[in-house]
C-alpha cells in the first residue's frame, strides 16, 4: 500500500548530518522549514506546504538556534538537495503567518501534497508532540537537552538518552464468507461515523496476535487469515498504524456497548448506498482505514479471495 498518506518517503533523513550542529544555525538562511501547530494543521498555499523560512518576523522572534533548545525545531533531511527542516509555531506566531492565500490545514486533509511534504508533516508532528510533553529524564528526573538535531534527548546528569515515542497499534479489515466487510462505531464517534475494527498492540504481543485479540474483545468473533498489508506513521499524536486483512470464522457479533456500540456487516452494494445518502461517514483518505475499506470496494483483479 505504497499510496499511503504517510508512507510515502522522498525525503533522505541524513541521519548522520544530525550530528551537525549548523545544520540549525543556517536553517533560516539555507533550506526549506516547513511550519505545524499544536493542534496538528500545516500551513499550506496553493495545494502545497509553506516554506516559511524566508519569514523574517518569525526568526526575529526566536532564532533557529534558539527554537531547537526548546524542542520546536528540528532538521528533518534532504529534499532534490536541499536541507528540510519542521518548525512547531505557536498561536501568535500562526495568526502572524496567515497571509495572503495561505491557510491552516489539518493534517487529516492534506492528501493531496507532494510525497516528501507528507513524510515531512509526520516527522515534524511526531517530534513536536514528543518535545511538547516529554522534558525529564526517565532515569533521575533532570531536564533533558536536546541531541542530533531533536531526534533525541539526552541528560546530561547520567548521560541517558531517550528516543521519540511510537506506539504500534493494528486495524483490520475483517470479511466475511460472502466478503461482506465489518465495520463498526465508536461510543466516542459522531452518530454516523463508522470504521474498522483496531487498537494498540500489548507490551509483547505479536501484531497478528492483537488482530486477533482486538476482534474477539471489540465484537466477539473470532478470525483467522490474518495477513499484513501495509503501515504508515499516524502522527496523532505518535502511532504507528499497522494494516491487516482477516476472514472471520463466523458472523454472530457481540459488542460490549460501552467502546463499540454497534458493528455490522456490509455488502458492497449496501455500502455504496449507505455512504451515498449520507447514513454513514467513513475515515478520512489519510487514514489506512480508508484504504483498506477502498481496497475492499475496489478489488484487485490480481488480489486472491
Amino acid at each position: 500500500m505504497t499510496h499511503l498518506a504517510f508512507a510515502r518517503g522522498g525525503i533522505d533523513l541524513d541521519v548522520a548530518g544530525r550530528a551537525d550542529a549548523a545544520r540549525i544555525s543556517d536553517a533560516s538562511r539555507a533550506g526549506i522549514i516547513v511550519a505545524v501547530t499544536a493542534r496538528r494543521e500545516a500551513l499550506c498555499e496553493n495545494n502545497h506546504l509553506v516554506d516559511v523560512s524566508g519569514e523574517t518576523g518569525l526568526w526575529s522572534q526566536a532564532s533557529p538556534s534558539c527554537r531547537l533548545e526548546n524542542g520546536r525545531l528540528y532538521y528533518l533531511g534532504i529534499v532534490e538537495g536541499h536541507p528540510i527542516y519542521g518548525v512547531l509555531v505557536t498561536d501568535t506566531e500562526a495568526s502572524h503567518l496567515l497571509t495572503g492565500r495561505r491557510s491552516w490545514i489539518p493534517l487529516r486533509a492534506t492528501t493531496g501534497l507532494h510525497d516528501w511534504e507528507m513524510t515531512a508533516l509526520a516527522h515534524t508532528t511526531a517530534l513536536a508532540a514528543w518535545w511538547s510533553s516529554d522534558h525529564y529524564c526517565p532515569g533521575c528526573g533532570s531536564r533533558v537537552a536536546v541531541a542530533q538535531c531533536g531526534w533525541e534527548q539526552l541528560c546530561r546528569d547520567c548521560g541517558r538518552t531517550t528516543y521519540p515515542r511510537q506506539d504500534p497499534s493494528i486495524i483490520v479489515a475483517i470479511t466475511d464468507a460472502n466478503e461482506r466487510l465489518l465495520l463498526a462505531k465508536n461510543s466516542a464517534w459522531h452518530a454516523r461515523s463508522v470504521s474498522l475494527i483496531a487498537g494498540f498492540i500489548e507490551a509483547g504481543e505479536a501484531p497478528e496476535l492483537a488482530v486477533a485479540r482486538e476482534a474477539y474483545e471489540e465484537t466477539g468473533l473470532q478470525v483467522r487469515e490474518v495477513s499484513y498489508v501495509g503501515s504508515q506513521a499516524w502522527p496523532f499524536p505518535h502511532s504507528l498504524m499497522l494494516g491487516f486483512h482477516a476472514r472471520a470464522l463466523d458472523t454472530a457479533i457481540s459488542c460490549d456497548g460501552s467502546e463499540i456500540a454497534w458493528a455490522r456487516w456490509w455488502s458492497r452494494d449496501g455500502f455504496r448506498e449507505a455512504r451515498r445518502l449520507g447514513a454513514i461517514t467513513t475515515p478520512p483518505e489519510a487514514t489506512i482505514a480508508a484504504s483498506l475499506i477502498d481496497e475492499w470496494l475496489n478489488p484487485s483483479p490480481h488480489r486472491v479471495e
